[in-house]
């Protein structure tokens, strides 16, 4: 995964329900282990990222035109703020506006201006292990022909049932020549810790707030999420 101090991290799945906005905030505060992110929520159906005060992110304000999502007005603010400034960005592009996004990425060129002024951007997809895993995989076989030229990372979410990793061995999957990496999200069904993160997620509080305040849970729910924690980071 780039390290770089200014790249842009997209997090985007044409499903809904899969992990985007979880992946989205464990990846922003990965991040800002590293560097300076700033965070846009912009599925405009739900708030994955604004809820959580601690992550600090930008909400996009929905916009219409003759009744009609307007992803000019819609976009067009975000990326020119990153192209102004030189930092890390992360975008939650949420699953009902997916289609209007990667439609507005292809149509404004967005990929080859940034590569223009010496920028990366990765796309993280999610493979959820559930019965949408399907779904999921013909989405990133799309995504990866519609962005050739661009890095791909896969977070394959066992998180509510496994993913079957037998897709790495199809050849249409071993051609792809633009995935940086996989990454693994452990099944947690039956574990105590899934209780913990979901009561985590519950009060909106990110590991950092867990940490620094022992008045939120006790000491041993406190140690499994910061393992939990420190095994996704490594």
């Amino acid at each position: 995964m780039s390290l770089s101090k200014n790249s842009i991290h997209i997090v985007t799945q044409a499903k809904g329900g899969v992990g985007k906005s979880f992946i989205s905030r464990i990846l922003v505060q990965y991040l800002r282990e590293y560097m300076k992110v700033f965070c846009f929520d912009a599925d405009p159906l739900n708030d994955g990222l604004v809820a959580f005060k601690g992550l600090e992110a930008h909400k996009l304000g929905l916009k219409m035109l003759n009744g009609n999502f307007d992803s000019r007005a819609y976009y067009d603010p975000l990326f020119e703020t990153i192209l102004l400034n030189d930092c890390a960005f992360l975008i939650d592009s949420g699953a009902s506006t997916h289609i209007n996004f990667i439609g507005y990425i292809k149509g404004s060129d967005i990929l080859n201006l940034f590569k223009e002024n010496n920028r990366d951007i990765i796309f993280h997809i999610p493979l959820s292990g559930t019965v949408d895993f399907n779904d999921c995989y013909k989405e990133l076989l799309k995504l990866a022909e519609l962005l050739p030229n661009n890095k791909i990372v896969i977070w394959e979410n066992s998180f509510n049932g496994d993913v079957d990793k037998s897709y790495r061995n199809e050849e249409q999957f071993k051609a792809l020549t633009n995935v940086l990496g996989i990454i693994e999200l452990e099944n947690l069904q039956g574990a105590p810790l899934l209780q913990d993160i979901e009561l985590m997620h519950k009060q909106n509080l990110i590991f950092s707030e867990v940490d620094a305040n022992p008045n939120y849970f006790g000491a041993i729910i406190r140690r499994r999420l910061s393992l939990y924690k420190h095994f996704i980071y490594d």
